[in-house]
């Protein structure tokens, strides 16, 4: 069971800190030009004043309306399983880190090849050069120049950010309003089983008002991997009773730590960086010193562990590998929804399987 004394320390996460108090009130100049914003822009390309442009391949995006971590990278790896199981060639389109092109820590993880460009039209142009005959939009239901033939859109189900009273940033975490969701072809609700039933149920009976295709998934824990090394993989449970410190930069980390929690782990404390944090060789000489301190094993995310491996961490850290589960319906169901988008889309010319570009 996880320790009742656990400690949480946050990192330079001041903004969140900000959207969770009464002083994001200060932010009502900002909020009342940036929201006519949004939808203007939304309106633009609603009525095609702004273009949106269509590649010769089939595109499903996978994205979310709030900010913060909604559980979307195990979604996407799903997503790609479908896809090959189904024979296809899928790449994966991301914006990259910060914009500039250059892989981040999701994109890191997957085992697929990935295309890393702001410009996702040309990313898209060089994945099918590449040989895929799939492509699968990563964080781009804002991302309203590309046409897609599917729109997967995540809410978690432990925040999920459609109610009346959510406000669009900076008074809230909503991307944009809640009634966007009408471009969407259907709804993921990850995390589905870290809420109570009943709160699950009014939930589901919320989002159904929309009228669209409802998958459930939750993240289920696959293994304990060294952070370092070659070495086994040990089951989820192997640290059950054992005193651990977590660490994470994510932008939903209370998943993170209650998953951890359920698979009775002694939570001694949990470190919490900003969303896409950079480790340093002082992060990590400060988690080593936290863990000798609780005499604990430092355990962190699949996401982290791209950018820690390297760094002066104790030789047992272990990284926690989660993926997205569905119930066979809804498993199925994600089948279809991938064989309508591509019975749709046209098809590209003379896809051959070529050299994985990744950014």
């Amino acid at each position: 069971m996880a320790s009742a004394g656990a400690s949480i320390a946050t990192h330079g996460r001041r903004g969140e800190r900000l959207l969770d108090g009464p002083a994001r009130w200060l932010l009502l100049p900002a909020w009342l030009a940036l929201r006519p914003a949004v939808d203007l822009r939304n309106h633009a390309y609603d009525r095609r004043w702004l273009p949106i442009h269509r590649l010769p391949a089939p595109v499903i995006g996978v994205g979310n309306l709030s900010l913060g971590g909604t559980g979307k990278t195990p979604v996407v790896a799903a997503l790609i399983a479908a896809l090959r199981a189904a024979d296809r060639r899928p790449m994966v389109l991301s914006r990259g880190y910060a914009g500039d092109g250059a892989a981040n820590d999701e994109a890191r993880t997957l085992d697929c090849p990935v295309v890393c460009d702001p410009d996702r039209h040309a990313a898209g142009q060089r994945a099918l050069a590449a040989g895929a005959d799939t492509l699968v939009l990563d964080d781009g239901f804002q991302h309203r120049r590309l046409h897609r033939d599917c729109d997967l859109v995540c809410i978690d189900a432990t925040r999920p950010g459609i109610l009346p009273r959510d406000a669009v940033f900076p008074l809230g975490r909503l991307r944009e309003p809640f009634t966007a969701l009408h471009r969407a072809t259907a709804l993921v609700l990850t995390r589905a089983d870290q809420i109570p039933p009943r709160r699950l149920a009014a939930l589901e009976r919320r989002l159904n008002r929309f009228g669209l295709p409802l998958l459930r998934c939750h993240h289920r824990p696959t293994g304990l991997v060294p952070l370092t090394g070659p070495g086994p993989s040990a089951p989820p449970s192997a640290l059950a009773g054992a005193p651990v410190l977590l660490a994470s930069g994510l932008g939903h980390p209370a998943g993170f730590e209650a998953t951890a929690r359920a698979l009775g782990m002694d939570v001694r404390g949990s470190e919490r960086y900003p969303d896409h944090h950079a480790y340093t060789e002082a992060d990590a000489h400060f988690l080593a010193e936290r863990a000798r301190e609780h005499a604990a094993t430092l355990v962190v995310t699949a996401k982290d562990a791209v950018k820690l491996a390297g760094l002066p961490l104790p030789g047992d850290t272990r990284v926690l590998q989660v993926e997205a589960a569905f119930a066979p319906t809804d498993a199925t169901r994600l089948a279809e929804l991938c064989a309508d988008a591509v019975r749709r889309a046209p098809q590209p010319r003379c896809a051959e399987p070529g050299a994985a570009e990744s950014g």
